[in-house]
């Protein structure tokens, strides 16, 4: 829908920026509502409980990734990252594109499944280790 983006705001003297950012806020405020009227009514009305479960549980580790925390009812935006993740995630495939590896192409597979094991909470998997091994 583009809604991050700021494309799908309508506002006339509106500068792209500030679209964006009302474009932002209401997907910040949708996520913090979906998740607490969530936890407000037990899950178990929902219908399908590890449906429910799994789409919130998916849906926080998602917020995190992108450094969002909820406490309170709230979503928080962490500023507190020692690191910049996006910047870290280009300059690890920007080395795996500049150095002379064998397989790049399982690598970066892998720095892929690494990233959407941790949102869905497999911690058991090993694509770290793979990504090694590859290199």
């Amino acid at each position: 829908m583009k809604l991050h983006t700021g494309e799908s705001v309508s506002a006339k003297d509106w500068s792209w920026e500030d679209r964006r950012r009302l474009g932002q806020r209401y997907l910040k405020d949708l996520a913090e509502d979906i998740i607490n009227v969530y936890e407000k009514k037990p899950y178990e009305t929902y219908g399908n409980t590890e449906k429910v479960r799994a789409i919130v549980k998916t849906l926080k580790a998602q917020l995190e990734l992108d450094g969002y925390i909820y406490r309170d009812r709230v979503l928080l935006y962490s500023e507190s990252s020692v690191i910049d993740e996006v910047q870290e995630q280009s300059y690890l495939e920007n080395l795996v594109d500049k150095v002379a590896l064998s397989d790049k192409e399982t690598i970066n597979h892998h720095i892929q499944l690494a990233e959407e094991h941790y949102v869905n909470g497999r911690w058991g998997d090993q694509h770290v280790r793979k990504i090694v091994e590859s290199s």
